[in-house]
């Protein structure tokens, strides 16, 4: 039999594990605020997600296997007519505390006027007092949970309570103690939902605020953080000068009483955070709350730098296929780069959407090959569709010996320490450096812009992409020129104190 801990634990949702996403705090979680900034569609959801939340699924499965053990007695003696052999102990059972933590979370979510009847129908008391007699109703109290939650959850949560009543009208029907508690389970996985349904609504509300107020109440919290010796910036303060030293060296003098041109400097300090060619093994503290999004940010570059080099070696294949001459000017198109480099995205990225490059150069080069031996589409017509420019029927297949050489080129160049992925890796920098730099002089003072915004900014403004800058780049800058700004606007003047 199950041993039962003289203080019996509770449910995985549990007050304490709802109050952590209460308002007061969100309010206070300062890199929960940092985030919504760049997400605006951030959410919160059960999290499962990594070792962590294999470790808490793992608790949780035992929890409830042990409130199935402990249902057995239960059903073992009333489904002879009985009553349960062992009492059912407030202290000890995992029942009693089962139930006094569902009526303190529907006392927590519900209004007011509700609450009598919560109160009424979960009296503890009573219920152990009918669980130890065998006479507790498990589908009544079914039925009325599912009147509270239908009232009380959005529409789209109808088909789960209905599920979960389901359960129970089995269980008792069957006589099955594994849909008791299946029953059970989902009763908590709707509650513990209806608390996130309520904290997302409230950060959807209240985002505009925090997003008004971010600068302040990071300039305070690094502030008191740094003051309280519970912080030292001081890697980050060397960071951003070698950042100063070394483009000092490479442009000339820099003016330290130019706002703009520190602010750029950090931009580029920021840029050097992300090689993938020199990859740094930590970042700094002043970017404490940003350490994910760099690594993110760092692997969609060596993403663009890949592209560029696929993009490259297409042309290349090209010019060693006489015969794309007729077609060449057509092939290196936006519109037909723009297809090619979908086409490689969609190689390269799996079912749960992990990039793999070097696993995949094989089905790169080929994919590449076929594309250049292949005479562009015509454009597409209103009245007729799209035909190969040559008006030929399907081309052969591609020579062994082209294949040969984009496999060859592609395994080689695609790593961060071949000397191309440098010059690549440059030049996508030095692109990303220019329109990080312009789209962060559009917003100097003020309400910090967000992802979602500058990207309609840049659009407005722009109307067409310039230079033929890729679409990959465009967006990055944008994300890179909003963390850039953002951090200038709180630790900017302690850059500038540096450095002067």
């Amino acid at each position: 039999s199950t041993l039962i801990p003289l203080t019996a634990p509770l449910p995985p949702v549990n007050l304490q594990s709802l109050r952590e996403i209460d308002l007061h705090e969100i309010l206070k979680n300062p890199q929960l605020r940092h985030d919504i900034l760049f997400d605006p569609q951030l959410q919160f959801r059960p999290n499962l997600d990594g070792e962590r939340g294999r470790r808490k699924k793992a608790m949780v499965d035992k929890y409830w296997t042990d409130v199935e053990k402990e249902c057995m007695e239960y059903a073992t003696a009333t489904m002879h007519g009985g009553a349960p052999t062992k009492v059912f102990s407030a202290q000890s059972s995992r029942l009693p505390a089962l139930f006094t933590t569902l009526r303190e979370i529907l006392l927590l979510l519900l209004p007011l006027k509700d609450r009598p009847a919560v109160n009424d129908v979960m009296d503890t008391e009573l219920l152990i007092q009918q669980l130890n007699r065998g006479t507790f109703d498990f589908v009544s109290l079914a039925h009325w949970l599912a009147g509270v939650f239908k009232s009380h959850c959005a529409p789209m949560r109808d088909s789960w309570v209905d599920d979960m009543t389901a359960k129970f009208v089995e269980a008792d029907s069957e006589k099955t103690v594994g849909k008791l508690v299946e029953g059970l389970r989902t009763i908590f996985a709707i509650l513990e939902a209806m608390k996130l349904d309520v904290a997302n609504h409230q950060i959807r509300v209240l985002r505009p605020v925090l997003v008004e107020t971010a600068v302040e109440f990071e300039r305070d919290y690094f502030s008191q953080m740094i003051s309280r010796c519970k912080l030292d910036i001081t890697d980050s303060l060397n960071w951003y000068r070698r950042s100063y030293v070394k483009r000092e060296k490479k442009n000339g003098k820099i003016n330290k009483n130019s706002t703009r041109d520190l602010r750029n400097l950090c931009v580029a300090a920021i840029l050097d955070l992300l090689s993938c060619r020199y990859m740094v093994s930590e970042f700094p503290s002043s970017l404490t709350f940003d350490h994910a999004r760099l690594v993110l940010l760092r692997a969609d570059i060596r993403q663009s730098v890949c592209l560029q080099l696929c993009t490259a070696l297409y042309r290349q294949l090209l010019g060693n296929y006489p015969q794309s001459a007729a077609y060449r000017v057509q092939a290196v198109l936006k519109a037909s780069l723009d297809e090619l480099r979908l086409e490689i995205l969609a190689i390269i990225t799996d079912d749960n959407g992990n990039v793999k490059w070097t696993r995949n150069v094989g089905a790169i080069a080929l994919q590449l090959t076929k594309k250049a031996i292949t005479p562009p589409a015509k454009p597409v017509s209103l009245l007729k569709p799209a035909t190969p420019l040559s008006g030929t029927a399907t081309p052969p297949p591609p020579p062994d010996s082209l294949i040969e050489f984009a496999f060859n080129w592609l395994i080689k160049q695609i790593q961060p320490s071949s000397e191309i992925y440098k010059l690549m890796e440059e030049r996508v920098f030095a692109q990303l450096l220019e329109k990080s730099a312009v789209a962060g002089n559009q917003d100097i003072v003020g309400v910090p812009t967000t992802p979602a915004t500058a990207v309609a900014a840049a659009r407005s403004r722009s109307g067409t992409p310039a230079n033929n800058v890729p679409d990959d780049i465009q967006t990055l800058s944008i994300k890179i020129s909003t963390l850039a700004r953002f951090h200038w606007n709180v630790f900017g003047s302690y850059y500038t104190e540096y450095v002067s």
